[in-house]
């Protein structure tokens, strides 16, 4: 405190508004006295800042200027006139001056400033610092609701510099916080949101059948749930089977957040072949380790009838039509094609005509027609 200086044991306990408003005027003077030497020796700071550094090059701390003396500490300035009576002064960037608290006789202030206040927050945190060089911190409060509070919790003794964390709190949540002085003066609320943890971001690598999860992020607190249930800290990648569940969650010492489940899922794609029919079919996405119905056949082919579907386009039938099928491809992304396989119609309706040449050698005549039936040629 400036106290040690001797000057604030000189302060009165009580001063009248009157007597205030005389006092900013008459700092405000001071400070017309002081500017000659700001505006020489300033070198871009801040009068206030300039004032302070007066201060401390003085043996004596003080600056003395005509009957009045300025004073610092922890960053403020106090001006005592010749009367003694000691204040605490706010000096804006424009030179204006407003008089931010008495000290009284024993040293301790008489305010109407609150104390300066910034929070910041963890997933289950908030932590709290703040700054009351006048009186000190006496009290703080913290709740979800925005309305001040009626209960707080003391710091005994008070500080003027004060700093503390609030744990166990709930992540991705809004609080409040308030602190008071010991004059009772009560900062306005800040609003805080503690952090939330994110999604989970993962990358799947395949080899054959078996995938490996790496988890990116969160970073920390990242557990999964093990083959005896129990929830165990993930340390590096797992590598496990096609179709199998992991079980993600994220915490923090105080709060569990369990992630959307994990299905490590290999698909594969099978592409559907005319093999010398006609039409379009789409294809037909699949997953490893579960059976699907193949799509129906939508090709066609003039004098043939669909028997199925080969491997390849000589091949033999190796699945019906909509046939029940599960792992056809062992590699994630892989194409598996089918391809039509077709059996020629033994009932093709077709038509036999004989035609006879006349005998003045110009055209032909129809004699006789068959209509008849039998197996398509293969082309």
């Amino acid at each position: 405190m400036a106290g040690s200086n001797g000057i604030l044991g000189k302060a009165t306990n009580a001063v009248s508004k009157n007597k205030l408003a005389k006092l900013e005027e008459e700092i405000q003077l001071k400070l017309a006295e002081v500017m000659m030497d700001y505006y020489v020796d300033g070198n871009g700071q801040g009068l206030k800042q300039y004032i302070i550094d007066q201060c401390k090059e003085n043996e004596d701390g003080l600056l003395n200027v005509g009957d009045g003396t300025f004073s610092t500490n922890d960053g403020d300035i106090y001006y005592t006139d010749k009367e003694g009576t000691t204040v605490i002064v706010d000096i804006d960037e424009n030179g204006d001056v407003t008089i931010g608290g008495i000290v009284l006789p024993d040293g301790s202030m008489n305010d109407d400033k609150a104390p300066s206040v910034s929070v910041t927050s963890t997933t289950n945190s908030v932590t709290i610092v703040a700054k009351d060089t006048l009186s000190g911190v006496a009290g703080w409060a913290i709740s979800t609701d925005s309305t001040e509070p009626s209960s707080w919790n003391e710091v005994a003794p008070a500080q003027k510099n004060f700093t503390h964390t609030i744990e166990n709190l709930t992540n991705n949540t809004t609080y409040y916080v308030w602190v008071k002085d010991v004059n009772g003066n009560v900062s306005e609320p800040k609003e805080i949101k503690t952090k939330d943890f994110g999604e989970l971001d993962y990358e799947v690598i395949w080899e054959g059948t078996k995938a490996t999860i790496t988890v990116k992020l969160p970073t920390t607190g990242v557990e999964y749930l093990d083959e005896t249930g129990n929830w165990v800290p993930y340390t590096g990648p797992l590598t496990v089977e096609a179709g199998t569940v992991v079980h993600f969650r994220v915490t923090d010492g105080y709060n569990n957040i369990e992630f959307e489940s994990v299905k490590v899922v290999l698909t594969y794609t099978v592409s559907y072949h005319a093999n010398g029919g006609s039409g379009t079919m789409a294809s037909s996405q699949h997953e490893y380790g579960t059976a699907k119905n193949l799509k129906a056949n939508g090709f066609s082919k003039t004098g043939y009838t669909f028997a199925g579907w080969a491997t390849s386009e000589n091949g033999a039938k190796v699945y019906d039509n909509e046939q029940n099928v599960i792992n056809l491809a062992s590699s994630n992304g892989a194409t598996v094609t089918l391809y039509a396989k077709w059996t020629a119609n033994t009932n093709t309706a077709y038509k036999v005509i004989h035609q006879q040449m006349n005998v003045d050698g110009n055209g032909y005549t129809t004699v006789e027609t068959e209509n008849l039936t039998g197996q398509q040629m293969q082309a």
